[in-house]
């Protein structure tokens, strides 16, 4: 799908898309929230303390690799947070939306409707949180 390289998407279950995220890609504006539906979760109240910068928004979406969207449901290596940070990027002729949580699950939305839930699978936490594999205030 992307040629983070080239769209395609997670809908259904079938064979993963390539993922790449162009060196030349940037990154916009960052917005820190919650995800849609969890705003009476019990852990929200850590939400303030969650936050990316667009260095560490490129070493994860530049390390993480695609999950199909039964990983990210059933495997208890794939954890869930109610805290996100949003934004855009953009290469070439792409524009993408994504919202990454805390620990550190990303999904990408592309302007042909497709997804991408990618994940890092142990790649990119050291960067993104020095120190530990997981943001601390997480669950």
């Amino acid at each position: 799908m992307i040629l983070l390289a080239a769209p395609g998407g997670v809908a259904a279950e079938g064979p993963m898309p390539a993922w790449r995220f162009p060196e030349n890609a940037t990154i916009g504006a960052l917005a820190r929230g919650v995800c849609k539906g969890c705003e009476n979760d019990r852990d929200v109240k850590y939400c303030r303390d969650f936050s990316l910068t667009r260095s560490q928004v490129r070493i994860l979406l530049s390390k993480a690799r695609p999950i199909t969207e039964q990983q990210f449901g059933q495997d208890p290596n794939y954890l869930w947070a109610p805290c996100v940070v949003r934004g855009e990027a953009r290469w070439d002729e792409t524009k993408v939306r994504f919202e990454i949580s805390a620990v550190l699950i990303a999904t990408v939305w592309f302007d042909d409707a497709s997804t991408q839930r990618l994940a890092c699978d142990g790649a990119c936490e050291e960067a993104v949180y020095p120190g530990t594999r997981v943001h601390p205030r997480v669950r």
